[in-house]
């Protein structure tokens, strides 16, 4: 196993995992906590393509890029609703599941990831233990029908984000683009769509 490759892979596993407790505990609307965290992602998205040197794609890498962008805006939206309804510990776990469930079937499927039988069977039952694990996450002794309720929604919302974090992840993987050729331009996507959220949320205060 490359320990590289490794290491990398843990730096989105402490930055998502802190993301939404901080998101939380600074409070704020929805539309206020998206419009943070895209400028703060805009931001960084600039100083590294300064410091690579890298070209702003165009053509169909550009819209792809777009899309990419826009699906994730839409999506965080979603994910920060749904923490006004359940809290972040309880939402997080919902849709970091659907994502692993949406992402995994995409490369199945389409990729032509987990090849032979023994891969695919390991990948489903790595799956399920998911699926229940996000289950038991999520599961309360005590009850109530409104808590209930607020969760069934919070789902719901969740299950039709996940939609966004596909195209996210699948648009960029349709073009030669790499992730850090892309990473500006889906940022800036991030920008416009949630300038547009504030400007609308706040006209209607």
């Amino acid at each position: 196993m490359d320990t590289v490759a490794l290491l990398v892979g843990l730096g989105p596993l402490i930055g998502w995992g802190l993301f939404p407790t901080i998101a939380s505990k600074f409070g704020g609307r929805p539309s206020n906590q998206i419009l943070g965290t895209t400028i703060g992602t805009f931001i960084l998205a600039l100083i590294f393509m300064w410091v690579r040197g890298l070209a702003f794609p165009s053509g169909s890498d550009l819209l792809l890029s777009i899309v990419s962008g826009i699906g994730w805006a839409c999506a965080q939206i979603v994910t920060f609703l749904s923490f006004r309804l359940v809290g972040s510990s309880r939402a997080m776990p919902i849709t970091t599941a659907f994502q692993l469930l949406g992402a995994s079937l995409w490369g199945v499927f389409y990729l032509g990831d987990w090849p032979g039988v023994t891969a695919k069977i390991w990948g489903g039952i790595a799956l399920i233990a998911i699926i229940i694990g996000a289950y038991f996450t999520v599961w309360s002794e005590n009850k109530t029908q409104e808590n209930s309720s607020l969760l069934k929604k919070a789902v719901i919302w969740l299950l039709f984000g996940e939609i966004g974090y596909w195209l996210y992840s699948a648009a960029p993987q349709a073009t030669s683009i790499s992730g850090m050729e892309a990473f500006f331009t889906t940022s800036d996507r991030h920008v416009n769509r949630r300038d547009v959220l504030c400007c609308y949320r706040n006209s209607g205060k």
